[in-house]
């Protein structure tokens, strides 16, 4: 009888398939991509992010687009807040929470105050997430913020979608002053990150994770749909 063979995972073929830094490096070293290009470094940015919120954050089912039809969005996927709903103590999960927040719309409360509700919103499943990146070399312009709220209201259409939706923001830079006033105007639920691009030495290693911590900044219209859980959000 012959022995068995050892056969090595398939290499994703296309662009599209890639979900992994690991697997975008390794494509761009057998196809002899320039791994060091603005198109390619943007492009393991997005899947650096994308890793960083299913490790760290709690997102998960995240799924990057890319390519011209992204309308606007680089990944978008689930965010699990009944990770931090979890983490209360019954006393604070007991709270009446204002009448716009998630918690006070959820299933998980309902459920634990012994209230039924056919509209009651589920943490664990039910939370979208949408998520653009920019790997800038410069602070975040004005009009980039301006233009998150047309890209989230084109994706998020009815008033339960805009209570369950999130608009992440990643770039590399912390908000300037300026930067977290007009994060705070905007009528949309915007979280920014600071995640800081993979290092020279880490991308020739094919080490395609960062386990830093990112700085976050949530804006006053998530901090309200939040409220209850930010404090959980930001210890985490």
């Amino acid at each position: 009888m012959r022995p068995r063979l050892c056969i090595p995972f398939r290499l994703k073929s296309t662009l599209r398939e890639i979900q992994s830094c690991k697997e975008y490096l390794e494509y761009g070293r057998l196809n002899q991509k320039d791994i060091f290009s603005p198109t390619f470094r943007g492009t393991l940015y997005e899947l650096q992010t994308k890793e960083y919120l299913e490790e760290q954050f709690k997102c998960y089912d995240m799924t990057r687009v890319g390519g011209a039809n992204d309308n606007g969005i680089d990944i978008f996927g689930k965010w699990n807040l009944a990770y931090y709903w979890d983490q209360l103590s019954d006393e604070q999960k007991s709270i009446k929470y204002p009448k716009n927040s998630i918690i006070a719309n959820s299933s998980q409360q309902s459920s634990f105050c012994n209230k039924g509700s056919n509209k009651s919103i589920d943490m664990r499943s039910q939370i979208d997430v949408l998520v653009q990146c920019k790997n800038y070399k410069r602070r975040l312009q004005a009009k980039t913020i301006r233009e998150l709220s047309g890209i989230y209201h084109y994706h998020a259409k009815s008033t339960l979608d805009r209570m369950k939706t999130f608009f992440f923001l990643l770039l590399p830079f912390v908000l300037t002053e300026q930067g977290h006033r007009q994060f705070d105007a905007s009528e949309i639920p915007l979280i920014h990150m600071r995640i800081t691009p993979l290092e020279t030495g880490e991308i020739e290693g094919l080490q395609g994770d960062s386990k830093e911590p990112a700085r976050i900044y949530i804006n006053r219209k998530a901090r309200r749909l939040l409220n209850g859980l930010e404090t959980k959000i930001l210890e985490d």
